[in-house]
């Protein structure tokens, strides 16, 4: 039977859960929504239009001599026209628990986990930042919090390829899911200080399972 996953990311600033408060979250369309990285901006800002590659570039985050925390994560929704940034306000490394749910509609045969790679046919995982080939060096940090919140400046777990120690097991360690459940992760990214390459990428977030 097969088993679906939906995402759904927070709009808002309570850090409440999606069953407790659907209409704080928003599900993404998978196959043409997409999550923007960003220092933020006039036209990079909660409300905006889609921003073009010019207002992007001018709202990157800048190198610094130590690290840095990319400060806002958008979703950029396509289904709302005029209004296509929304912001994910708890998508940092603050003490936020209800950030992106992951809601399966069934039991699975193995353990999810999220993974990162260089593109969708899920070979590689060596852009500048999922760590040019090294995947403790990813500069995504994600964190599970179905259980519980994180922790204020959490570390969380470098994410790049597929491979433990660098995917995100979304029970815990604890195996297959057992039945429909919503699944709870945080995320953020950490430019390194004094980084060498500027870039710009467009790195695929994976969900990864297996079902009877």
């Amino acid at each position: 039977m097969v088993v679906n996953v939906e995402v759904f990311v927070n709009h808002t600033s309570d850090d409440n859960s999606r069953v407790f408060d659907p209409s704080d979250f928003i599900q993404m369309d998978l196959a043409n929504d997409k999550l923007i990285f960003s220092a933020g901006s006039a036209a990079v800002a909660d409300g905006q239009d889609t921003p073009t590659n010019a207002e992007l570039n001018e709202a990157a985050t800048i190198i610094q001599p130590t690290p840095v925390e990319v400060a806002h994560t958008f979703l950029l929704d396509v289904s709302d026209v005029g209004q296509e940034l929304k912001e994910m306000f708890m998508a940092n490394s603050g003490d936020h628990q209800y950030v992106i749910c992951l809601a399966f509609d069934g039991a699975t045969a193995s353990e999810p986990t999220l993974e990162a790679w260089d593109d969708d046919t899920h070979v590689t995982a060596n852009l500048n930042c999922l760590g040019v080939g090294t995947p403790a060096n990813s500069m995504l940090k994600a964190v599970l919090t179905t259980g519980g919140s994180p922790g204020a400046g959490w570390a969380g777990t470098p994410i790049a390829g597929g491979a433990a120690p660098n995917v995100l097991l979304l029970n815990g360690g604890g195996g297959a899911l057992g039945g429909a459940t919503d699944v709870y992760v945080n995320i953020h990214w950490d430019v390194p200080g004094a980084y060498i390459t500027p870039f710009a990428e467009e790195p695929v977030l994976s969900v990864r399972y297996t079902y009877i």
